[in-house]
């Protein structure tokens, strides 16, 4: 079934929790500090795509939580077509701002579901290839799962929620 676009119709934008989880066992912990890392390094790399402003994370042994804002505002073309070449860096064609599709990575760029289906879709190639078995196929238990957070009192108890998991989890101090 499609999910419809769940960006509130005001101008500053929409909070969310986004979360998943992997499939497996129940108690089976796959996420160890290597995978950990490279899911951070991905996060803080697809940051510098897209708009989605990263405002707290948290990887844990077998799931994941982003907290985030999606901007109301679509990046302006010659904007979106600088950031899309900045990441891309010359391992794609260059994207001019008069491009139609220009329009549609400035709408991508800010798209939590576009954000988290490309940090899956690498995290989950980059785990596939490099175990010492190699493995084929989904890494993620179902799609995603989006809670939309009212300002002030739920977004910062979410804050608060994710980053204290680890210590409640007793993985730290």
């Amino acid at each position: 079934m499609p999910r419809y676009a769940r960006i509130k119709p005001d101008d500053t934008g929409t909070y969310y929790h986004l979360t998943n989880r992997i499939a497996g066992m129940p108690g089976e912990l796959p996420f160890g500090d290597v995978e950990k890392q490279k899911m951070v390094w991905l996060i803080k790399r697809l940051s510098r795509l897209f708009t989605v402003e990263v405002l707290a994370f948290q990887v844990m042994g077998n799931h994941c939580h982003v907290v985030c804002h999606a901007p109301v505002r679509l990046l302006p073309a010659p904007e979106a077509a600088a950031r899309y070449n900045r990441f891309y860096d010359g391992s794609k064609p260059e994207l001019a701002a008069d491009d139609p599709y220009c329009l549609t990575a400035a709408k991508q760029m800010r798209d939590v579901s576009h954000f988290m289906g490309r940090l899956q879709q690498q995290f989950t190639s980059w785990y596939n290839r490099t175990r010492p078995r190699r493995r084929r196929g989904t890494l993620w238990a179902e799609r995603f799962k989006s809670v939309i957070l009212e300002r002030d009192t739920a977004l910062w108890n979410c804050l608060c929620y994710v980053e204290m998991n680890a210590v409640r989890a007793g993985l730290v101090s």
